[in-house]
């Protein structure tokens, strides 16, 4: 009881960390409202680093929204005006107007929230053996006993009866085992809420996986270094983005700049810098003006390719691009063979992520069933059209987006990462 009320006291963290407040464009000023109060068509100011508080469209600015928590993609996505924006999802380094386009009721963090609640109400449909008879033998075990005591005349027969009856060895030793179990397994640094999820654990047939922050580290690495003219070397072109990028709190910046410095690579003067928020930086280095973000921004097509790329130009000509990858887990692989050879007949990937990076990190692992592009409600959906003899089924994930699927499987798995918290 103790452990499943610190675990349902982490979901109520989730409830208070939802958004409450909106600041609501009142005439010339901003006032707070919560967010229940908001209707469709109110102008909603999101400042930097803040949680979007309701859905709703881009009416001015444009900014980067980091949207892991709701999709598992672990790149930020830029938006500009016109584009919708997520309740949940959090905003960048600019500020930006937001015309209100759902009731805070029908917004996607208020939906997460819901279908936690309505998970952790419907109970895994497992029924223990000791469960399905134990009316009934309590029942035969008392009609004994009581013709015992009929045909005996004698009520110590009664009582007699219900002691040899009574499964004392199975009462005492089935307990003990599932906390030598759990005992077992903290020390290893597996927190495990019930003995039940160690028997259910034992028959899984089915096991599901998040990508991102599960199977992948979670945190976007340089893959490779492109330069398109024979002239640059790749040291070259991670010189000139290094230098732009130092100054930028992006996502992708971040990774480049500590590539950079672990090589030791020396920082070039930069002049007219600046950042134009959801495209890229631009700055002149050496009289020749540089620029690095998107493709349309760096004068190039945008290619097709598996993972995230930056595009590298020099004076309106396109000069290569880096490329990033979310590069899967050290031991994903032997997890995934070792749960093959517990004769695990079904494993899959369940992820918000796109389907060719899903796809590709699938292969690698050597997972063949793939659903990408998921929002949590359809994760749920694809677990619930479960057979039953692809049960039970187990669920590993990370984030917030993964905990009403965690809640309905089986057994759920959360893993000590980003948005853990919530998720166990």
């Amino acid at each position: 009881d103790y452990a499943a009320n610190r675990a349902s006291r982490e979901l109520h963290k989730l409830l208070e960390n939802s958004p409450t407040i909106a600041h609501k464009q009142v005439a010339d000023h901003y006032q707070d409202t919560p967010i229940e109060e908001m209707k469709i068509g109110d102008v909603v100011l999101v400042k930097p680093s803040e949680l979007v508080p309701i859905d709703g469209d881009i009416l001015e600015g444009a900014s980067w929204f980091n949207e892991a928590s709701l999709t598992g993609e672990s790149e930020p996505v830029a938006k500009q005006t016109g584009e919708a924006v997520l309740s949940g999802s959090i905003n960048g380094e600019t500020a930006v107007l937001v015309t209100v386009t759902q009731l805070a009721s029908d917004s996607q963090y208020q939906k997460i929230v819901q279908l936690v609640k309505e998970s952790e109400a419907t109970p895994a449909e497992f029924v223990r053996l000791a469960d399905r008879y134990a009316v009934p033998f309590t029942i035969i075990a008392l009609l004994i006993a009581g013709g015992a005591w009929i045909v005996s005349g004698d009520m110590t027969r009664f009582a007699e009866v219900l002691v040899v009856a009574s499964p004392c060895p199975l009462i005492l030793a089935a307990p003990i085992a599932f906390v030598g179990g759990m005992s077992r397994s903290s020390r290893h640094g597996l927190l495990v809420k019930n003995g039940t999820t160690i028997e259910k654990l034992s028959l899984a047939q089915t096991v599901a996986f998040d990508k991102t922050g599960t199977l992948t580290t979670g945190i976007l690495q340089v893959k490779c270094i492109r330069p398109e003219s024979e002239t640059l070397s790749e040291d070259d072109l991670l010189q000139l983005a290094y230098s732009l990028e130092i100054a930028s709190n992006h996502i992708l910046a971040k990774s480049l700049v500590k590539l950079a410095e672990s090589k030791g690579i020396s920082r070039l003067a930069v002049s007219d810098l600046t950042e134009e928020t959801g495209l890229g930086l631009s700055g002149v280095i050496n009289g020749k003006a540089y620029r690095i973000g998107r493709a349309n921004f760096a004068n190039t097509k945008d290619e097709k390719i598996s993972g995230t790329a930056v595009n590298m130009s020099e004076n309106d000509v396109f000069i290569g691009r880096i490329l990033f990858e979310d590069k899967a887990r050290a031991e994903s692989k032997d997890v995934i063979e070792n749960l093959k050879g517990l004769a695990v007949s079904h494993i899959m990937m369940l992820t918000g992520d796109n389907l060719k990076t899903a796809e590709t990190v699938a292969d690698e692992l050597g997972i063949t069933e793939v659903h990408a592009q998921l929002m949590p409600s359809e994760k749920i959906e694809i677990l619930k059209a479960l057979p039953e003899a692809n049960r039970p089924m187990v669920m590993v994930g990370d984030g917030i987006n993964d905990a009403p699927a965690l809640a309905l499987s089986d057994v759920g798995i959360a893993l000590g990462a980003s948005g853990a918290t919530v998720a166990s």
